[in-house]
């Protein structure tokens, strides 16, 4: 909105996302049912993976905020690896090349080979909110404003779920 390329009005929260974290198939499931036992696992890691902040991801610049606020960026640099995404994140995990794997389970769990952690700590679950919204130059805002109406509904609220994420409360 700030940069006026946004219809004022059209923004529509439509679904949160989990940040989760990944291990390989077979490896150590530690519990991270707690902030606290989180933070332990990441200091304790051997290798870390996670969507590059500076690529945009929202995975990625959620885990990158709460490190800083943790004050353990310093301490998990030199066992860190960014990568372009949440599919490259899956694979590294996948493929061994690191212990632990952190970024929104949505773009994680079409790869095969993954155990995901559960329960996840609070400060990870539902930390990110998709939205839609109509911009300023759409060609079709009435279509914009149908297919946003239909996402935001609770006919979509089952394809939201299957792909790891959960409906905005109302839906």
């Amino acid at each position: 909105l700030a940069k006026g390329r946004v219809r004022p009005g059209s923004i529509v929260d439509i679904a949160r996302s989990s940040v989760g974290v990944a291990v390989r198939a077979g490896g150590a499931a530690p519990d991270i049912s707690t902030d606290e036992k989180f933070k332990r696992l990441l200091l304790d890691a051997e290798s870390i993976v996670y969507p590059d902040p500076a690529k945009g991801s929202l995975g990625g610049n959620y885990l990158a905020r709460l490190i800083i606020q943790w004050g353990i960026a310093d301490q998990l640099k030199p066992k860190t690896q960014l990568v372009d995404g949440g599919a490259p994140t899956a694979h590294v995990i996948a493929d061994g090349k690191a212990q632990f794997g952190i970024n929104q389970i949505a773009e994680m769990r079409p790869v095969p080979g993954l155990v995901f952690l559960a329960p996840l700590p609070p400060i990870l679950t539902n930390k990110i909110v998709m939205s839609a919204a109509i911009l300023v130059g759409a060609q079709e805002p009435k279509a914009a404003a149908a297919w946003i109406s239909f996402i935001s509904s609770p006919d979509a609220a089952p394809v939201i779920k299957t792909h790891g994420m959960e409906p905005v409360e109302g839906l």
